[in-house]
């Protein structure tokens, strides 16, 4: 969270935090349930509780079975100022001396005096782990302040109302399991939410849609499945034969390698032409959707791809949506812009040894760099040798001007560059394409260096179109829809 950011709280992302933590809210919240019942019904100590209670009224006037006003209201407010007699030292030590108690002061914690109702009652209770010396307590007090009030005050106007009695059986006034047990599940309930929301919100990485649309103010045009590493690591000659052949050949080779499941497996990263009906292709038709859809004013024709730091998806991502424009019937361009560590050939079984390092070093045939890939419609001018001074290259004249060309020749161009906060190669090429999509892993992108990277891109007066979320924790397994 950024200094100043103003603290708000999103109840639909809320919701999203409660169903990704369910598991550890549910623990939290049975665990400390669990915990409070046990403390309470197997170590902590039970208390009982005795009641007696006193009568403050005229002595003299009440044995001639008269009462008047002026003695009722002057017992009403004795009955304050009893309430405090009662507690002294003076009549604590006299009961404590005669039921052999250890302390006066203790005994002092264990009493509550009350009035009952606005009324001259005045109640004396007293808890006690024992409930027979609770009650015994409980009269003691009543009959010494009886009996000491007279000396106290010089009056004799209080009578035993009602002693207490030990119940046949006892019910202990705490702990209370049930109790205990609701509302500790109820505070580890509540502790698990303020867990879940301070993660989120302190979280220093990019997860959710909202986040990132909230953070970075640009639209998730898609939402991608992350690969593993093993199924970065295909073989491609097999997905050729696949798609151009269609014999039954090919056919035979995918049935042995689904039976091996090997092969099969590596083709998941280019999903959106080997299996055109798994749910990792429909989110690549999506975000081929929403581009097409935000370029309807624009019509713009050159994209680059790129991310803000290193981490796995963006040449995944450039060549499967490369692919998913390609299968449209469009004439696409993919350029693997990443002359420091060259990757998109690699997808597609081309040669490396001459591209867009050749060209830019020197004059040459364009359409000679130039390499056709399997699919139909769709080109691909690999980065060729590693260059040492790559950014000098992009910066050059001879680069607009080929890209001015191609524009003629292809309605979508997909540039593939280097991290923007790593090197100034995406940068550099951001200010020369009609629009920049910003790749980030969820959970692995910082919010920081995608902060880094938007004001970046900002300064060369690139347009964001928006963002292309790669999320490891997205369904794959959704391979065929009904």
């Amino acid at each position: 969270m950024r200094i100043g950011e103003q603290v708000t709280i999103d109840i639909n992302e809320l919701l999203i935090g409660i169903r990704r933590h369910f598991w550890l809210i549910l623990f939290m919240t049975v665990f400390a349930g669990i915990v409070a019942f046990v403390i309470s019904k197997y170590y902590s100590v039970p208390v009982y509780k005795a009641s007696s209670q006193i009568l403050v009224n005229n002595s003299e006037n009440a044995f001639n079975g008269r009462y008047i006003s002026s003695d009722i209201d002057r017992d009403l407010k004795l009955v304050e100022t009893y309430s405090v007699i009662i507690k002294s030292p003076r009549i604590l030590e006299i009961v404590k001396e005669r039921i052999k108690l250890p302390s006066s002061a203790a005994l002092n914690q264990q009493v509550v005096i009350s009035r009952v109702k606005n009324s001259q009652v005045i109640s004396i209770e007293v808890s006690d782990t024992r409930p027979e010396r609770a009650v015994e307590i409980a009269n003691t007090i009543a009959v010494v302040f009886q009996s000491e009030i007279t000396s106290i005050m010089k009056v004799d106007n209080v009578q035993i109302l009602a002693v207490a009695k030990v119940p046949s059986s006892p019910i202990p006034v705490k702990p209370k399991p049930l109790m205990n047990t609701a509302i500790a599940m109820m505070v580890g309930f509540l502790g698990s939410l303020v867990i879940v929301f301070l993660c989120d919100r302190f979280n220093k990485f990019l997860r959710r849609e909202k986040e990132i649309e909230r953070i970075l103010g640009l639209p998730v045009l898609g939402k991608i499945p992350a690969l593993s590493d093993n199924e970065d690591s295909f073989t491609l000659d097999l997905a050729n034969q696949v798609v151009l052949a269609g014999n039954e050949f090919a056919v035979s080779r995918v049935e042995s390698a689904k039976r091996r499941k090997k092969e099969v497996i590596r083709f998941k990263r280019l999903d959106s032409i080997i299996e055109p009906a798994t749910f990792i292709a429909e989110a690549y038709r999506t975000l081929r959707t929403n581009i097409i859809l935000s370029n309807t004013n624009r019509k713009c024709k050159t994209f680059i791809i790129t991310n803000s730091g290193p981490g796995k998806g963006k040449p995944t991502t450039s060549a499967n949506l490369a692919i998913s424009l390609a299968l449209t019937g469009k004439k696409v361009l993919l350029i693997d812009a990443d002359m420091r560590t060259p990757n998109t050939h690699t997808f597609f079984r081309l040669d490396n040894s001459f591209g867009l390092s050749n060209l830019l070093h020197i004059p040459v045939d364009i359409d000679q760099m130039i390499q056709k890939t399997f699919v139909s419609g769709l080109d691909l001018l690999a980065s060729g040798p590693i260059s040492h001074n790559p950014a000098d290259l992009l910066c050059s004249q001879h680069l607009l001007t080929t890209l001015e060309y191609l524009k003629k020749e292809y309605e979508f161009i997909l540039i593939d560059t280097p991290p923007i906060c790593t090197v100034t190669d995406g940068q550099v090429l951001a200010a020369q394409v009609d629009g920049v999509l910003l790749v980030v892993v969820a959970g692995i992108t910082s919010k920081a260096t995608a902060l880094k990277a938007k004001q970046l891109l900002e300064k060369v007066e690139a347009r964001l179109v928006g963002v292309i979320l790669v999320d490891p924790k997205t369904n794959i397994d959704r391979y065929y829809y009904d």
